[in-house]
């Protein structure tokens, strides 16, 4: 754990959005995970047909959808079980409405559904790009957020609870940094090395006026699916981990704990889900 994790916020030093983070990053030269790990996920992770073209897809994307749909709303606090969860999501269409209309928790798990269906059967055989991830954080927020906030980059200032990191609030900047986000997780060729770099910098760039960390978390799976891996459905991670591989980025743009939180879920996750491949 970082040492600086112990300091209580109000004493740490105020630090703001680090361009030269992304501007240094050379697609395919650099690499946020260590080249050697990147490489060992990516062949244990990748199948040789598509994500439609082996027996067992429609039991792995349900079965997966359903543990992302928990996994990540359980992050942003929602207190479903996994079964309450796969519960709500065999709803038909109306019974689930009725739901969100009832609860924010459900909708925040009903929105997740909503954007991997979009990505698992219309966004899994291109590459990333800034149409498709503000599309993404559109599915995500919709009916959370007013209509002007969704699939649009913020004009607002934003700020981040627990850290001392100051998100950039100037559209023009932001909408220059989510471009080269999309644009260098494109030309990126190992998919894993992609994911985890979209999951990284969606997050740090804080685009949006809110959403951000799950929009990174469903556009991690963007080059996975369209690179033939297994997905990432972040099952187990436990939110204060998950904060403090955060913070590290936030504060340090120090991805160590990051490498380690991310090597761990996919490893699980690929345990789960490639043996369906076969």
């Amino acid at each position: 754990m970082f040492d600086f994790m112990e300091i209580p916020v109000d004493y740490r030093d105020a630090v703001s959005y680090r361009r030269a983070f992304l501007d240094a990053y050379e697609p395919n030269v650099d690499s946020l995970l260590p080249p050697g790990l990147a490489d060992s996920l990516y062949r244990t992770a990748h199948w040789e047909n598509g994500p439609h073209h082996f027996e067992g897809a429609v039991t792995m994307l349900t079965e997966f959808m359903t543990e992302f749909c928990w996994s990540s709303s359980r992050l942003e606090g929602c207190p479903f079980t996994l079964a309450e969860t796969d519960a709500l999501l065999r709803l038909s269409h109306a019974l689930q409405t009725d739901a969100d209309g009832r609860s924010e928790a459900s909708r925040i798990v009903v929105n997740h559904k909503h954007a991997l269906e979009f990505l698992a059967y219309h966004g899994y055989t291109r590459k990333a790009s800034p149409a498709l991830l503000l599309q993404l954080q559109g599915l995500l927020m919709a009916d959370l957020l007013p209509p002007s906030r969704c699939g649009r980059i913020r004009d607002i200032a934003v700020s981040v609870t627990g850290t001392s990191y100051k998100p950039n609030d100037i559209p023009a900047l932001l909408e220059e940094m989510f471009q080269q986000i999309a644009t260098k997780a494109a030309a990126i060729r190992n998919p894993v090395e992609a994911a985890f770099f979209l999951w990284i910098h969606i997050a740090y760039l804080q685009a949006f006026a809110d959403g951000n960390k799950r929009t990174g978390r469903v556009a991690a799976n963007l080059p996975l699916l369209s690179g033939h891996c297994a997905p990432l459905s972040f099952a187990g991670a436990e939110k204060r981990d998950y904060v403090v591989a955060m913070l590290g980025v936030y504060e340090r743009n120090d991805v160590s704990v990051a490498v380690d939180l991310f090597e761990w879920l996919y490893r699980r996750s690929m345990q789960r889900y490639v043996w369906m491949l076969g």
